[in-house]
C-alpha cells in the first residue's frame, strides 16, 4: 500500500494511506475528516534523547548548555530549539506570545486547542496520552510560561487560579492537567515561604482513629535545587528546598524539602501512587523513625482528601495550601 504524506495542503481521496499533517487548527483538516476512515492522531513531544540526537547529527554546533536553556523556556519543540537556536526574532517570539496572551486566551487553548489564537499554541502543549496516539491532554508548555503568566496575572492571580482549579473538578480530561501545572508553582511560593500550615492525618478505612486537624510550621527556605532523579539528592541543610523537574503524570509532582518532608502536589485524588519511586525517595532522604508523606492540596479538597493506596511503612498527612 502507498503512502501519501501531506504538508496541511488539501487532502484528495487517493489509493494510499494518507498522512495530513496539521496545526490543531480544526479549519485546516476539517474536510479530511470527511474522508472514509479518516481519524485523528496526535505526535508526541521530543522527548529528551530525541532532541539530543537531533542536535549532535544535524546541528552538532550549538552548545548543549543553550539547548538546555531554550527547553527550559520552550519545552522539547526543535524548531525553537534547535533549528532556531541563534534566531534573535524567533526566540523573542515567546514573550511576544505570554504578552498578546491573557488568561482567557489560554484558557481556551487549553479547552479547546484547535479554535486558540496561534500564539496560544506556543504556551499551551498538547501532550499524547498512551502509544495509540488518539488521546492527547494540554500542558502549559514550560515553567517559565507558568512564571510568565504568573506575573502576567498579578493581584487576580489567585482568582484566576482557583477558576482553573474548579474548571478541572467537572473536566478533569481536559483542564487537570494545566491546572496543576499552575498550582505546582503557586504551591511553591507558599511553601518556600514557609510559616504554618493546616495539616491533618490520613487513615486507611481498617483503622478507626479520629483525624484531627493540626499545624505543620515550615521554615523559610531561599535555596532551590532541582533534581532528576533520586541519586542527584544531596543534603543541603534544613532550609534547603528541592523541586522535582521530572514530568510524572497530570496534576502531580514529587517535591523535597530538608531534612525529613518529603511532599506530594496535587490537584486530584489519587487512587494509588508509585511505590518505588515514592518509597525509593523516602528511604533516602527522610530522617527519624517515622517517614511522612505530605499530600499539598488546595483548600477545598482539604477536608475530603482520602488515604491513598502506597506502602504503609510511610505515614501520610494532607496538607493545606492557602490562598494568599
Amino acid at each position: 500500500m502507498c503512502r501519501w504524506i501531506i504538508d496541511t495542503g488539501t487532502a484528495l481521496e487517493r489509493g494510499a494511506n494518507t498522512v495530513l499533517l496539521s496545526s490543531p487548527n480544526r479549519e485546516l483538516y476539517k474536510e479530511f475528516l470527511k474522508l472514509q476512515g479518516s481519524n485523528v492522531l496526535y505526535m508526541p513531544i521530543w522527548t529528551d534523547d530525541e532532541i539530543e540526537k537531533c542536535r549532535s547529527q544535524v546541528f552538532p554546533t550549538i552548545d548543549l548548555g543553550l539547548v538546555r536553556a531554550l527547553r527550559s523556556r520552550w519545552g522539547n519543540i526543535p524548531r525553537y530549539v534547535l533549528e532556531k537556536a541563534a534566531n534573535v526574532s524567533a526566540q523573542h517570539s515567546l514573550d511576544d506570545a505570554i504578552s498578546a496572551c491573557n488568561w482567557e486566551d489560554m484558557v481556551t487553548c487549553i479547552a479547546d486547542p484547535g479554535v486558540a489564537k496561534d500564539v496560544s499554541h506556543k504556551l499551551v502543549h498538547i501532550k499524547v496520552k498512551d502509544d495509540q496516539y488518539d488521546q492527547m491532554i494540554t500542558k502549559v508548555a514550560s515553567s517559565y510560561v507558568v512564571q510568565k503568566m504568573e506575573a502576567k496575572a498579578g493581584y487576580e492571580l489567585v482568582q484566576e487560579l482557583q477558576n482553573l482549579i474548579h474548571q478541572s473538578t467537572w473536566a478533569p480530561k481536559i483542564f487537570s492537567a494545566a491546572a496543576g501545572d499552575f498550582f505546582e508553582s503557586y504551591t511553591h511560593h507558599c511553601l518556600q515561604h514557609g510559616g504554618f500550615f493546616k495539616v491533618r492525618h490520613l487513615c486507611s478505612s481498617l483503622i478507626e482513629e479520629t483525624q484531627q486537624e493540626t499545624e505543620l510550621m515550615l521554615h523559610l527556605s531561599p535555596e532551590i535545587h532541582e533534581f532528576r532523579k533520586v541519586e542527584d539528592l544531596q543534603q543541603q541543610g534544613i532550609r534547603a528546598y528541592y523541586v522535582s523537574c521530572i514530568d510524572t503524570f497530570p496534576s502531580m509532582d514529587a517535591k523535597l524539602q530538608q531534612p525529613d518532608l518529603l511532599i506530594l502536589i496535587t490537584i486530584v485524588q489519587m487512587s494509588v501512587v508509585d511505590l518505588i519511586r515514592i518509597t525509593a525517595a523516602a528511604r533516602r532522604q527522610l530522617s527519624g523513625p517515622k517517614q511522612r508523606l505530605y499530600f499539598s492540596v488546595p483548600s477545598c479538597m482539604f477536608e475530603s482528601f482520602k488515604f491513598v493506596d502506597i506502602s504503609r511503612d510511610i505515614e501520610q498527612w494532607v496538607l493545606e495550601v492557602p490562598w494568599m
